[in-house]
């Protein structure tokens, strides 16, 4: 009985989180969106807009360690199977993170890059965290894509 409750609000959710803008949905999300976003239930369909994204995006940390050598750290690729679950929430991250207006995402990047990278002997000494684009070109017009950008956007040393 129970289950069959909360199956019932999660269907609930997700009709809901569908739902056109609208006072209904407005009263009625605030109950069901934590529970839809909390399962990963809720699905966003901009790239099926009328102004899809134009470019394509791309994260990396560049990290200098303790006796001069670099390494360099990328969001997860998983694998074919359930990988793309995964992939889409890094994804999204990676989406996110790179904005002027998530800096403050910045430090605790470089931070979490750091505890990564660091192993044995040799510590971080520093993050650079860059964002790579490209402009993606309509169909038809020769290459698929442009040249690759890049811009150092948040740096971090450690002594």
């Amino acid at each position: 009985m129970v289950l069959s409750i909360f199956l019932a609000f999660v269907v609930l959710g997700i009709v809901v989180f569908d739902l056109p803008a609208s006072k209904l949905k407005s009263k009625v999300s605030k109950a069901t969106d934590p529970v839809v976003n909390a399962l990963g239930l809720n699905q966003n369909w901009n790239v099926f807009a009328p102004d899809p994204r134009r470019e394509s995006i791309s994260l990396e940390a560049r990290v200098t360690m303790s006796d001069g050598s670099h390494r360099t750290w990328r969001p997860y690729v998983g694998g074919d199977l359930i990988g793309a679950y995964r992939d889409y929430r890094w994804g999204k991250f990676t989406e996110n993170v790179r904005l002027d207006r998530n800096r403050k995402l910045w430090p605790g990047l470089a931070d979490w890059v750091a505890r990564r990278e660091a192993s044995g002997h040799l510590a971080v000494r520093r993050v650079v965290l860059i964002r790579h684009w490209r402009e993606l070109r309509p169909p038809g017009a020769g290459e698929s894509e442009g040249p690759t950008r890049s811009y150092a956007f948040y740096t971090r040393t450690w002594r």
